[in-house]
């Protein structure tokens, strides 16, 4: 069942708090959940939506080989939210690719590595 998981963001974020809450986007996302990412402004933030919007075009991008924007973003005087939705290649599909990927790797590094051993305990004929 698809769930719709909330994010908020503000324009002032750190930036490990900012990769704290994408991984948590791209979390959800790959379980194949919508994601609405929030936006708060307060006080003398209202001044500067432009950095709201710099922030909201950030995580879209940092998010757009695996989730599309699902309508128009919708601007509050407190708020600025956009719903996300995984694309079709993307999801649960893609991680198990990624995961068969990476066992594939460490099974040819294991490979190799078994190979320069085994070259290396061999005694060479001078």
């Amino acid at each position: 069942q698809v769930q719709i998981k909330e994010i908020k963001f503000r324009p002032k974020i750190s930036i490990h708090d900012y990769n704290f809450k994408l991984k948590h986007v791209r979390r959800f996302i790959e379980e194949g959940n919508k994601v609405k990412i929030t936006i708060m402004i307060r006080g003398r933030e209202r001044a500067h939506p432009e950095m709201a919007r710099q922030i909201m075009d950030r995580v879209l991008a940092d998010v757009a080989d695996i989730a599309r924007q699902d309508g128009e973003v919708k601007t509050h005087d407190w708020a600025s939210t956009v719903l996300i939705v995984p694309t079709k290649t993307g999801g649960k599909d893609a991680k198990t690719k990624n995961q068969q990927s990476s066992q594939k790797e460490v099974q040819d590094n294991s490979q190799q590595k078994g190979a320069a051993q085994k070259s290396q305990q061999e005694p060479h004929s001078d």
